[in-house]
């Protein structure tokens, strides 16, 4: 594959395109607002293109039966990534293109903006703040936590871009953001946004008032085509872009090797352990997968079983913060637990703690 320079990304427009109609982050790259790269099989007349944007986001697109392509892809696509491509097609020839067997075909849903938002109640309880995402709430880092609207300016190419062009509130509780929402790939009249709560926080609210006051102010600005993403199993997320005028565009896949939910009771029991086993089959391989196997069974049910694979994982060459071991949202099941304590406690001697 040929990495092209950002002046040629054009070259890559055309195999894009089916994937650009759903994903704002594409025509964010090409036209250099997201950091990003772009490869392609031909320099001068592709049939294959791959984008990624943000370290582990890729997207494939183009001539699937396209052999001469597939070894070099494979050179290029990493075992971590997150692969999103044009056409579930791809899936057919996946360990053609890509060294990792482990990946799974999961659903995605696109959502769009198209009418306007419900009531939000947007009084907030006493020693809450909602905060207007600028240079003045950057300001504030050194006297509160805003981690999670830094680490989200990384992936903008510069933080000028990003203050000229970024949307986003937060919720502000005892000096750290606790609830945001961002739009992303801010092109023109369109962007993406992302919404996140913290753990303890989830179920007031507060992801809805932040997604309220975040659309509500890209119309102002006059972005009129507003997207949304989120696993399929993700009712919650649903149900805030619902509640603020979003509906369902399209259903699409991606292929990863990572867990597809993001909170307890996003799938089925039987499901989950569904998952803990192929994990568990694939850190005999990989150790680490032992972390996804014991989550994994842990959202199962199967208590036994998850704390197998923590202690696997801590007496292998696993060097995770001890602190994820009980913080990390697929171990809520585990917290408590008399066994706990003692695998974080090997985790943290491995770090002089």
């Amino acid at each position: 594959m040929y990495k092209l320079d950002p002046a040629r990304f054009a070259v890559a427009e055309p195999l894009l395109d089916r994937l650009t109609a759903t994903h704002a982050s594409i025509e964010a790259v090409a036209s250099g607002v997201l950091d990003g790269d772009i490869w392609v099989d031909d320099p001068t007349r592709p049939r294959v293109a791959l984008l990624c944007e943000g370290g582990d986001g890729y997207y494939l697109a183009g001539d699937v039966d396209h052999q001469p392509s597939y070894a070099a892809l494979k050179r290029t696509i990493p075992h971590t990534a997150y692969l999103i491509p044009d056409r579930v097609e791809w899936g057919e020839v996946l360990a053609d293109i890509w060294d990792n067997p482990y990946a799974r075909l999961h659903r995605r849903k696109a959502f769009r903006h198209i009418r306007g938002m419900g009531n939000v109640a947007r009084q907030l309880p006493d020693g809450f703040e909602l905060a207007l995402v600028d240079q003045t709430l950057l300001d504030r880092g050194v006297s509160i936590d805003i981690e999670t609207i830094t680490d989200h300016l990384e992936s903008w190419t510069s933080p000028d871009l990003f203050l000229q062009h970024a949307i986003g509130y937060c919720v502000i509780h005892d000096g750290t953001v606790v609830s945001h929402c961002m739009a992303d790939s801010v092109v023109g009249d369109r962007c993406e946004l992302g919404v996140g709560t913290e753990e303890a926080y989830r179920g007031r609210g507060f992801g809805a008032l932040v997604t309220r006051q975040t659309v509500a102010r890209c119309l102002d600005r006059g972005i009129r085509r507003i997207g949304w993403h989120c696993h399929a199993s993700n009712a919650a997320s649903m149900r805030i872009a619902e509640t603020n005028g979003l509906v369902e565009a399209t259903t699409y896949v991606a292929f990863s090797s990572t867990f597809p939910a993001e909170n307890v009771g996003d799938l089925p029991a039987e499901e989950c352990l569904d998952w803990a086993r192929h994990y568990a089959a694939a850190s005999d391989d990989i150790s680490w997968y032992a972390f996804h196997a014991a989550g994994s069974f842990a959202l199962g049910g199967d208590l036994d079983r998850a704390l197998v694979h923590l202690g696997r994982l801590v007496d292998g060459d696993w060097e995770g913060q001890p602190e994820w071991l009980e913080s990390y949202w697929t171990f809520t099941a585990l917290r408590g637990h008399p066994e706990l304590p003692d695998i974080v406690a090997r985790q943290s001697r491995k770090f002089g703690d």
